[in-house]
């Protein structure tokens, strides 16, 4: 499988089987609601897929549900980000920017973090952009350095929905694997965890475990 971003994912079917057989019911197996209020459950998911937030930061950001509450009102849970055209516009953008920049006015919560949690409340629509995930798009985004998380956040979501539309039946093909194996994902979240293990060198690691 190979990204429109450059990124080439080898045995996708083995690294996704892998992968979920690993870590599947400590954050991508927990059900929480889809909905606009900022519960303790989804700041607590990001821990455990290693925020490295403390509990006091964690109180903050809870601290902070109502503008974060806000945003999300603004941002639709029944759009997949797959099912947009190439070059329409996608929905909720702002609504992202704006909980992404409240997140990260707090200490200690930078762009990982807040997606960390975010893609929890919008599991079709917000990707986790952590370190690994990140470095595979800021160098295509010019000017990256001088934005706001929020506008950088949107700039790399763009950047995944190029991806995600250049490999389409590919990840609904794996999306019907994952529900016939008894742990769904989205098509977003897919191929977020697929990036993540090529570009943290863990890929190999997943496709053994599958076997």
């Amino acid at each position: 499988m190979k990204l429109k971003s450059g990124l080439e994912i080898p045995k996708p079917r083995e690294l996704i089987l892998g992968f979920v057989k690993s870590g599947y019911p400590i954050y991508d197996g927990v059900k929480v609601a889809v909905d606009n209020e900022l519960r303790v459950i989804e700041i607590a998911l990001s821990i455990m897929l290693n925020s490295q937030i403390s509990g006091n930061t964690g109180g903050e950001i809870y601290n902070r549900k109502k503008p974060i509450e806000e945003a999300l009102k603004k941002i639709p849970a029944d759009v997949d980000l797959l099912t947009i055209l190439p070059g329409e516009t996608i929905p909720g953008l702002e609504g992202i920017a704006e909980a992404v920049d409240e997140m990260c006015s707090i200490h200690r919560v930078k762009l990982s973090v807040s997606t960390k949690i975010l893609h929890k409340k919008r599991p079709y629509l917000i990707p986790i952009f952590d370190s690994w995930v990140e470095s595979q798009y800021y160098r295509l985004i010019p000017g990256h350095s001088n934005m706001e998380y929020g506008e950088y956040c949107n700039a790399m979501v763009r950047l995944v929905h190029e991806d995600m539309i250049s490999v389409k039946q590919e990840l609904l093909d794996l999306c019907k694997m994952l529900k016939k194996n008894g742990t769904p994902m989205t098509p977003l979240r897919v191929l977020n965890a697929m990036t993540w293990a090529v570009r943290s060198g863990n890929a190999d690691y997943y496709q053994k475990l599958a076997k």
